[in-house]
């Protein structure tokens, strides 16, 4: 069995951990690749690690 890849992209560092917490709590078939605070580092983390599942913060600074 192959873990699912995630990214979580959020710029509101309660919002990662969350998601971080709901995760590790619900499942174990779940690696997490990275998590970004904007938009750079977002795609710096996709282009590298290409996860399987993104749980992304529709309103960002700096675009959205």
């Amino acid at each position: 069995m192959s873990l699912i890849k995630v990214l979580i992209i959020d710029d509101e560092t309660a919002g990662i951990f969350a998601i971080e917490h709901l995760l590790s709590t619900y499942t174990d078939k779940v690696v997490l690749v990275g998590s970004a605070r904007n938009i750079e580092e977002a795609w710096e983390i996709i282009n590298k690690s290409r996860p399987d599942l993104i749980f992304l913060d529709l309103q960002m600074p700096r675009g959205s």
